[in-house]
C-alpha cells in the first residue's frame, strides 16, 4: 500500500528497520559505555592496590585505631592482636606484627613489619616532659593532660620510622 499524497512521514511512523537500526545503535551506545567504566574502575582498582605500603600509612591505622577507643582502662596492656585491643590502655606496650589496620585486618605483603606502641601521659604546660602519671590509671576529661600515642615502624629489627600523636581524655 502506497502512501497517499497527503500523508505525511510523520503521521506515517517509523519503518521496523528504522527502529531495530536505532535499538542497536543505542545498545551499542549503552554497551560501550558501561565496559568504559567498567575500564576505568578496574584501573583505579589496581592503581590503589600498586600503591607501596609506608611507613606513615602504617602508622595511622594505630592512630585511627586509638581514637575511636574508650578512654577508660580496661585492664589489658600489650595488646598483640586486634582482638585484644577493647581500650585505650591496650595499646601501652602493644605490638603487631604483621602490622594491623584500624579494623584489625592485617597488611598484605609486609609480614616482616611491625607496630611498636606506647602510651604516656604529659601535662598540657609541658609537653616535652612526660608525666609521672602512668597511661594505666586514666585521665579525667577535666585533667590537664593528654596522652601521647607513639607508633614505631620496624621492618625486622631495622626501624623504619616514629610518629606521634596526642589525643584527648
Amino acid at each position: 500500500m502506497s502512501p497517499t499524497p497527503n500523508t505525511t512521514r510523520a503521521t506515517r511512523g517509523f519503518t521496523l528497520t528504522e527502529v531495530m537500526i536505532s535499538t542497536v545503535m543505542v545498545g551499542v551506545a549503552v554497551v560501550s559505555t558501561s565496559w568504559a567504566m567498567s575500564a576505568a574502575s578496574k584501573a583505579h582498582v589496581l592503581e590503589e592496590t600498586a600503591k607501596p605500603v609506608t611507613a606513615t600509612m602504617v602508622a595511622q591505622e594505630i592512630f585511627e585505631l586509638a581514637q575511636n577507643l574508650p578512654r577508660e582502662p580496661a585492664g589489658f596492656v600489650g595488646a598483640t592482636s586486634h582482638d585484644e585491643v577493647e581500650a585505650l590502655d591496650a595499646l601501652i606496650g602493644a605490638e603487631f606484627s604483621p602490622p594491623i589496620r584500624a579494623n584489625g585486618e592485617a597488611f598484605a605483603g609486609i609480614d616482616t613489619w611491625k607496630q611498636e606502641v606506647s602510651l604516656d601521659v604529659y601535662g598540657l604546660d609541658d609537653l616535652n616532659t612526660k608525666s609521672v602519671q602512668s597511661a594505666l590509671d586514666g585521665l579525667e576529661k577535666t585533667d590537664a593532660k593528654v596522652f601521647q600515642l607513639v607508633v614505631v615502624v620496624k621492618d625486622g629489627a631495622e626501624e623504619l620510622e616514629t610518629f606521634r600523636w596526642f589525643l584527648t581524655p
